[in-house]
């Protein structure tokens, strides 16, 4: 199998347990507790496209032809197969462009939070919800102010990283360059008040992690 040649596998087959060993008192001050996911991936990835691991066999639904292959199952893991991620990412596009998005100009928009504040992020992970909720409802808020009782479109995406592989999450976008009425019609606008954008996030995020605790 070939993932089984690659480096990424090898790293993970030799040194996951070792890691995990290694873990607590290494890495988790800098960078939480190790959690069960983490291993659970490391598992599945290191089954994924093995066919010992289960498999399912695809047969030709021609009469006269009796030819079958075995296929593997996959991992299905999110940010560490190479292959099931990119499979992921191209299921994931093509929904956005054929079920979701309609036919208007979208921005591509991103919320982020200074570093003072990434920690409390790095140790509960429950705390991401408040990602989505303050974008969002600082999305409607700005809309309802120039264009009353209309709602935009808007889909959001979690990353919990910087290009330095850092922890720095925050949240990507599609938003949509205007909003719709009650009856589905499109209202076009010409920009985005980025700055009372941020405004508005910024003071839903430190209510919201205010009322956290």
């Amino acid at each position: 199998m070939i993932y089984e040649r690659t480096d990424l596998y090898r790293v993970i087959f030799n040194f996951h347990e070792k890691l995990e060993i290694a873990w607590e008192r290494e890495f988790q001050q800098h960078y939480g507790a190790f959690r069960a996911v983490v291993r659970e991936s490391f598992n599945r990835y290191l089954s994924c496209g093995i066919l010992a691991h289960g498999c399912a066999r695809a047969e030709c639904q021609d009469k006269n032809c009796k030819h079958s292959i075995l296929i593997a199952f996959s991992c299905k893991c999110r940010g560490l197969c190479p292959a099931c991620a990119k499979k992921r990412g191209i299921i994931f596009a093509e929904t956005l462009h054929e079920d979701v998005l309609l036919p208007v100009e979208q921005a591509h928009i991103v919320f982020t939070i200074p570093k003072r504040l990434r920690g409390f992020f790095r140790y509960d992970r429950n705390l991401n919800q408040l990602l989505f909720s303050s974008a969002w409802e600082s999305i409607c808020d700005l809309f309802e102010e120039v264009l009353p009782g209309c709602k935009p479109g808007c889909v959001l995406s979690l990353e919990s990283s910087g290009e330095l592989l850092n922890f720095n999450v925050h949240l990507h976008g599609l938003l949509t360059m205007g909003a719709f009425d009650s009856e589905g019609n499109f209202h076009p606008l010409p920009h985005i008040d980025a700055l009372a954008l941020q405004k508005l996030f910024q003071h839903k995020l430190l209510h919201a992690l205010k009322d956290q605790g």
